[in-house]
């Protein structure tokens, strides 16, 4: 295309050039022709410029004015190219100008992107944090629990204690009564000459102190029997609370192991939502910022061609010299004003995960190493504990 308008400019160039020496009497005829020659150079440069080749039509401009030396020859090119003043003034420049809006507006919407990634962590972790204040009561329900069942482990180890004790009392007691309570046959006959009321009077004395004494150890066994049988109900009462308690306690734990794998569970889900998020943004970002740095370099270049389209068609009109081409090609175009202001990423926040893999000696130390050394945490039957350990056992195996 520059090899045609550079050979069609210097075809109607040549044409309107050195005849200074022709005769006066085809002056008309030469004007009509510089007429029609520039009509064409006109629509020519038109169409380049409704195009958008403004490559080819800075270069029709340039050689145009390069060989052009006519004063009013020029004066009439610029006329004609009047039409492409009006499309660079409405509608090239405001193309360039627009692109570049819709260039700014492409990397200025990624702040609105890059803020919904942080908007999905930031509700994650409020959501998190809820959840994790549910499990901190979970575990401090646990551990009410299992110091609920320490003490009643010590109770009952106490209370075996007590019940050895009382035992022992109680067979010392009723075996004393059982020693007592006989009939011994030599008392019946009196001693050294007794006389029948004597031997009455002695015995009755004797059978009355005996009898006392008798009765008093026959109460001191049934107290002590009735004291042991109500130990053995208080410290079977206990064994059983114990029983129960543990059964809570073991609940407990399970509820809270499987609160911890539900917690787990979700924070890698929003975890990888959120770095799917980021990793997405970033690489539309990325994508969208080489492309913009592109448009940039390419607008700026237009716009620096129209504002030497626009010179040399000046220069043509004011009738300036073919100098002037190097001039309008050599003059330095702001293009501040199509800049394009980049925002760069933030730093986006980090996923919250778990340090601890669930049911791991390191996950029972950190949840139940503080428990009373008398009870015992329960090893952890979550779903995500058995996958865990099932997952460990095939490693194992295949290692």
């Amino acid at each position: 295309m520059k090899t045609f308008a550079v050979f069609f400019c210097g075809q109607t160039i040549g044409a309107l050039l050195g005849r200074d020496s022709d005769l006066e009497s085809h002056h008309d005829a030469h004007a009509n022709m510089t007429s029609t020659r520039s009509n064409d150079l006109g629509n020519l440069a038109l169409s380049l410029a409704t195009t958008s080749n403004l490559t080819g039509l800075s270069a029709l401009l340039f050689d145009t004015l390069l060989k052009s030396s006519n004063s009013s020859l020029n004066a009439d090119i610029a006329e004609q190219l009047q039409p492409v003043v009006t499309a660079v003034n409405d509608t090239l420049e405001p193309i360039v100008v627009q692109s570049q809006l819709q260039a700014q507006q492409s990397i200025s919407g990624f702040t609105a992107l890059f803020l919904h990634c942080e908007e999905l962590a930031a509700a994650a972790f409020n959501k998190s944090i809820v959840d994790q204040m549910v499990v901190s009561d979970r575990r401090l329900d646990h551990a009410t629990c299992r110091n609920q069942e320490s003490a009643l482990f010590n109770e009952k180890a106490t209370c075996k204690t007590m019940v050895s004790a009382a035992q022992t009392v109680q067979a010392y007691k009723c075996n004393l009564y059982e020693a007592t309570n006989t009939i011994q046959s030599s008392a019946c006959f009196p001693t050294g000459g007794e006389d029948a009321e004597a031997f009455h009077a002695r015995k009755l004395e004797s059978f009355e102190t005996n009898l006392a004494d008798l009765l008093q150890k026959q109460s001191n066994c049934n107290q002590s029997t009735v004291s042991l049988a109500s130990l053995l109900e208080h410290c079977s009462a206990k064994s059983t609370s114990l029983l129960q308690t543990r059964s809570t306690c073991d609940i407990n734990q399970h509820i809270l192991d499987s609160s911890i794998c539900n917690l787990r569970k979700q924070m890698e889900s929003d975890c990888t939502q959120s770095q799917t998020c980021q990793q997405q943004a970033l690489a539309s970002y990325q994508l969208a910022n080489s492309s913009a740095k592109m448009e940039e370099a390419s607008l700026k270049e237009q716009w620096q061609q129209l504002q030497v389209i626009r010179c040399m068609i000046s220069a043509l009109g004011q009738r300036h010299a073919s100098t002037d081409a190097y001039s309008c090609r050599n003059e330095t175009y702001s293009v501040d004003h199509l800049s394009v202001s980049y925002v760069g990423f933030p730093p986006f926040s980090p996923c919250q995960q778990m340090a601890e893999t669930a049911g791991s000696s390191e996950y029972m130390q950190v949840l139940y190493g503080s428990l009373p050394r008398n009870v015992q945490a329960q090893s952890c039957r979550s779903q995500c504990c058995i996958d865990t350990a099932a997952n460990a056992s095939t490693t194992g195996s295949t290692g």
